[in-house]
């Protein structure tokens, strides 16, 4: 295979998940996920919740997403848009090992690295204000 100067970057995907409480597969887990694929100058960003049988008792969720972007050899960063989810459906959802992912955005960007950062709120007995918070930060995806 030869490569010429104009050829496209190769494809980088990574998935990671992230235990956010409870234990491996128990009833009691809550785990995060993300996906970030960066190929030719686009970038994009996929999140998740997933909920054991009893690992909350919360009545409402949400779930953000945002990229945080980087140059090769730099430790300055930029951030890409936060989006917001309602991820009741994962509530629903709990104990059956159904994904449900958000895709939070995609587009265009100078960068050559990007991570994945994803926040799940927790709402208890109809409240609006979040009861119970965490978030991840996914290693680097590098542009191959």
């Amino acid at each position: 295979m030869i490569l010429t100067q104009n050829a496209p970057a190769l494809a980088q995907s990574r998935e990671d998940t992230y235990l956010a409480g409870g234990t491996v597969n128990g009833p009691t887990a809550i785990s995060l996920a993300t996906k970030v694929s960066l190929y030719d100058d686009h970038v994009s960003l996929r999140t998740n919740v997933m909920f054991g049988a009893n690992a909350t008792s919360a009545t409402g969720c949400k779930i953000t997403g945002w990229l945080i972007l980087r140059y090769w050899n730099s430790t300055s960063t930029w951030e890409g848009p936060r989006n917001t989810f309602t991820c009741e459906g994962a509530l629903n959802k709990a104990g059956t090992a159904i994904a449900l992912w958000w895709d939070n955005w995609a587009g265009y960007t100078s960068a050559d690295g990007a991570q994945g950062r994803v926040c799940v709120d927790l709402y208890y007995n109809g409240s609006t204000s979040s009861g119970w918070q965490r978030c991840y930060t996914a290693p680097v995806t590098w542009e191959g």
